[in-house]
């Protein structure tokens, strides 16, 4: 019965654990899609943008196409 007990509660913290991590993650994804493209940071620097950063330049140049 201990030993049932304590793979219950190992079962549980690891569950926790697994659930903050995630969502830290979505935190971090959030903030990284909210993110605004400066001009002069496309002009400038187009390597130092990341995958997100294209895809939110691409939908923003999609939507100018569309208006």
């Amino acid at each position: 019965m201990l030993v049932t007990r304590c793979q219950r509660y190992a079962n549980t913290r690891a569950l926790r654990s697994i659930h903050e991590a995630l969502r830290q993650l979505v935190q971090k994804s959030t903030r990284i899609l909210k993110r605004t493209i400066r001009r002069d940071e496309i002009l400038t620097a187009p390597k130092s943008l990341t995958i997100p950063g294209w895809i939110e330049l691409a939908n923003q140049r999609l939507l100018l196409a569309r208006d």
